[in-house]
């Protein structure tokens, strides 16, 4: 007696009137009952191409791969990447995939998408006026896509390969001098966050590392802070995550004015009990709770800049500012990057040394003087 087929099995038979091998399997998709076939010249091969259709099928991917689109593809990966990936990075990759690709690119099937589409897509947002750090990102986020498109099979290359991307310019970094981070300091002074100033002008932390510091973290008897969480704001919250890559985890120490500033802070800390605050953090509100980014800066970083009579930079700037003078003081650029938590020495040169022009008439010099030129 024939085994009888198991719901979702499929079939495979002989179509005589086309005079082949068809494998054919039902499925459900968008409420919708669908038949899906494949062929093949034996019993054999039809039967082979039916199984891996239904494989295919169990990776979640309900459509056939000749009738994706790329705006279904990209809905379906998204979900797929988005536990591995940062709260904000995943936001990103949505928002440029979704304003900069599946407006002009979503409705072509994933299949048919070919360099050709690309370069147009280039060519629109040359002329929409995308700019060119938004465009450098939503590039790199289509070939990641494709890319894991055609790790799937559902594609026979990957399009992006063909077309030279965007280039990326880099933005002008403006950052305070020296002399304008001693104003911030001294505005900051007798403040509530002036442990806080202190501690980023002269380690060049994060932000959301120095706010996602805890006290467990501090070693202020060795003059020591341990770099290992950063406070992020996921799912409209703040909450603590690991630093981004492992270079990121390091040992910062601290100069004598920033322990002193962090002692008096701790002890500002026990007297109005936001010492013991649920996550164990060393930067709160009033009340104990995580200081969201935003606020800090709206309230806190921007009036102080304007009490020293400073440009409005960045926070982010506080950090250039320090990795440029220790740089323009001739230490060491492996020092420099182990100290900002840089994965590699090239992204500490490759980010500042525009800043350091006499370096390089400093080695000509040296050069003179070794080989006794002139």
């Amino acid at each position: 007696m024939p085994r009888r087929r198991a719901r979702g099995e499929g079939a495979v038979y002989f179509d005589r009137s086309r005079g082949r091998w068809t494998g054919q399997l039902s499925i459900w998709d968008g409420g919708r009952r669908r038949r899906l076939t494949v062929h093949g010249r034996t019993r054999a091969e039809a039967a082979r191409k039916l199984a891996e259709l239904r494989a295919k099928l169990a990776t979640g991917y309900p459509l056939l791969a000749e009738r994706l689109t790329l705006e279904e593809f990209v809905g379906r990966w998204l979900e797929m990447v988005r536990p591995n990936l940062r709260p904000a990075s995943w936001r990103c990759y949505s928002r440029n995939l979704a304003l900069h690709v599946l407006p002009h690119l979503g409705r072509v099937r994933l299949q048919d998408l070919s360099p050709v589409h690309l370069r147009l897509l280039l060519a629109k947002w040359e002329k929409l006026g995308t700019g060119a750090v938004v465009r450098a990102k939503t590039w790199r986020t289509l070939h990641k896509v494709l890319q894991d498109a055609l790790r799937m099979e559902l594609v026979a290359r990957n399009p992006a390969d063909a077309v030279p991307g965007p280039k990326e310019k880099r933005p002008e970094i403006r950052c305070p001098s020296e002399e304008e981070l001693r104003r911030l300091v001294e505005a900051a002074r007798g403040t509530r966050y002036e442990a806080l100033i202190i501690l980023v002008c002269s380690t060049g932390m994060r932000l959301g590392e120095a706010l996602g510091l805890r006290w467990q973290d501090l070693d202020l008897r060795e003059g020591v802070a341990h770099v290992r969480v950063q406070l992020s704001e996921a799912n409209h919250r703040p909450e603590l995550q690991d630093v981004k890559t492992q270079s990121s985890r390091r040992e910062v120490p601290l100069t004598p004015e920033a322990v002193a500033a962090l002692r008096r802070w701790r002890e500002k800390c026990l007297q109005e009990g936001s010492y013991h605050n649920p996550l164990g953090l060393v930067f709160v509100g009033e009340g104990g709770t995580p200081l969201w980014k935003s606020d800090f800066l709206r309230r806190v970083f921007h009036p102080l800049l304007r009490r020293a009579g400073l440009p409005r930079y960045t926070f982010h700037s506080l950090r250039h500012a320090v990795a440029t003078t220790l740089l323009k003081a001739n230490v060491h650029p492996k020092t420099v990057a182990a100290l900002l938590g840089h994965s590699r020495v090239s992204v500490t040169l490759d980010t500042y040394s525009h800043f350091i022009p006499s370096l390089a008439r400093e080695a000509v010099e040296v050069l003179r003087q070794r080989l006794r030129l002139g």
